[in-house]
């Protein structure tokens, strides 16, 4: 079953071929966002612990270029990721709210802009359940439209608790 929203915190975004950034028409791709038992959630990433929170590049096979990584929320820190996932290295680590954690409730927002393709692009995103030891986390598998095998980029977004003595900083 495929939830088909009409805009969510995650999107996978399509960018057609044209030559400027004034002309290029996006379009919102479908999103499937999953429990770790699949149950179909909300596509809302939220950090439940105040704190930092990391993305890891843990897998891509894609042969296209540009495929740009942009973290849109939290606002204080919104910027491109990458602006080529398909040639950064395995294992690749982003890391937000080291030094100014985030309070508990801030939503963490995804952007991936690809060209387009036979299809049109999509993102999965399935929740990861958490321990005592380990907070949620999120895998993202990025299809960019080419072979719909959902392995084009995968990311891994994990919360980073705050020490105790920390300052929280607002959204």
């Amino acid at each position: 079953m495929h939830a088909r929203l009409l805009w969510l915190p995650l999107a996978a975004v399509i960018v057609l071929g044209c030559s400027s950034a004034e002309e290029v028409s996006r379009v919102p791709s479908e999103i499937e966002c999953r429990n770790s038992a699949g149950t179909v959630i909300a596509c809302d990433v939220q950090l439940e612990q105040a704190g930092g929170f990391s993305i890891t590049l843990t897998g891509r096979s894609c042969d296209a270029t540009n495929n740009e990584v942009r973290l849109e929320q939290p606002a204080s820190v919104a910027e491109t990721i990458t602006s080529d996932g398909c040639n950064e290295p395995i294992g690749q680590v982003w890391s937000y709210g080291e030094t100014s954690p985030f309070a508990a409730g801030t939503v963490v927002n995804l952007i991936i802009v690809s060209d387009q393709f036979n299809n049109p692009p999509g993102l999965r995103v399935t929740e990861l359940p958490g321990s005592e030891s380990s907070p949620k986390s999120w895998r993202l598998d990025f299809e960019d439209g080419a072979d719909q095998d959902f392995n084009d980029i995968v990311l891994l977004l994990e919360q980073q608790p705050a020490p105790a003595a920390a300052v929280l900083r607002a959204n």
